[in-house]
């Protein structure tokens, strides 16, 4: 992957420096221990739509993009997931990342997807995410998939609230690359 990636970490040589300051970390840390505890304690009141609408917002406000600044919104794609596309088109409307506005696209077939910040697969459009990951993989584009299995292709991968333990996986060797 090229530098140009959305990271959470950048390396330089054998140095790593974190984009996340001490305070950030640990702000990090409180907002992802509170989700799992609300997303444990109330998975089974809550549609799991809109906590996979909410965790995509959160995650994402913790990744640098090169050139930034210069944004004028974020742009958050969905490939699939309608359920999840209605949550976060709702969000979008109240809400802004970074103090930007969102712009929230909804694609039905992966020939439709072009470049955003942050692509979300949902679950019904797995068989697409390796020609996914493929075509974005130089792009500064942050892939969030929907209880993945094929981890070599993941980035951010969101767990069904039926699965055991943490919420999502973050696999590094493709978000560091």
């Amino acid at each position: 992957m090229s530098a140009h990636f959305p990271k959470f970490v950048q390396s330089s040589g054998s140095r790593e420096t974190c984009y996340m300051n001490h305070h950030h970390k640990k702000l990090f840390c409180l907002f992802v221990s509170a989700w799992i505890l609300i997303f444990t304690s109330f998975s089974q009141k809550v549609p799991e739509s809109w906590l996979k609408s909410e965790f995509i917002v959160l995650l994402t406000s913790y990744v640098t993009w090169p050139e930034e600044a210069e944004l004028d919104t974020f742009r958050i794609g969905i490939l699939g997931a309608d359920k999840v596309y209605s949550m976060l088109g709702m969000k979008a409307d109240m809400d802004t990342l970074k103090n930007k506005p969102l712009s929230v696209e909804h694609f039905r077939r992966t020939r439709d997807v072009h470049q955003v910040q942050v692509l979300f697969l949902g679950k019904e459009k797995q068989a697409a995410l390796k020609k996914v990951f493929k075509r974005f993989k130089d792009e500064p584009v942050l892939i969030i998939t929907d209880s993945a299995m094929n981890y070599e292709y993941t980035m951010l991968n969101l767990l069904s609230k039926n699965m055991a333990g943490k919420p999502f996986e973050i696999n590094k060797a493709n978000t560091d690359n």
